[in-house]
């Protein structure tokens, strides 16, 4: 939050604002808005409930003992150098959602990515479609995987 006000009493509610943000957080899941907590994976972190907490993948051996990694303190965070990963986050939910392990809207909640775009993701990185269970007609399906392989770039590779 910034303001563009010099006024004291400005700044200092733009950065009471910006603390209660912050605060909550670290208290909502960013699935579904409910109660959550901080979950470490073994690359990534995310703010997740218990329905949502597996899509952290494998936890990381300090999940659960540290409640704020990042808070705004000297030294920074307390977990090893480039674990905070978003690559590595992204191809483990990818790997997650093509086993079937993970919900299709959910991946796109995390990765802010479309339908499609996960399904493409998921074929550049190696992976399969997982097109059962997640709430979508048979019909819809195959227009969008339709619409799916037509997008894709044709490098005289795919069959």
């Amino acid at each position: 939050m910034t303001t563009e006000n010099d006024d004291p009493k400005s700044l200092e509610a733009t950065v009471a604002l910006s603390q209660i943000a912050w605060h909550r957080s670290g208290q909502t899941c960013e699935i579904c808005g409910r109660g959550a907590h901080l979950r470490l994976g073994q690359r990534y972190a995310l703010t997740l409930c218990r329905d949502h907490e597996y899509l952290v993948g494998e936890r990381h051996p300090d999940d659960g003992r540290i409640r704020d990694p990042w808070a705004r303190h000297v030294g920074g965070s307390v977990l090893p150098e480039g674990y905070d990963d978003p690559k590595a986050m992204k191809d483990g939910l990818l790997r997650m959602w093509s086993n079937g392990d993970a919900d299709m809207r959910d991946i796109q909640e995390i990765l802010q990515m479309s339908r499609a775009s996960v399904m493409y993701a998921a074929i550049e990185a190696g992976y399969g479609l997982h097109l059962e269970g997640d709430g979508v007609g048979a019909d819809e399906k195959g227009a969008e995987f339709a619409r799916l392989i037509e997008t894709t770039k044709d490098d005289g590779t795919r069959h």
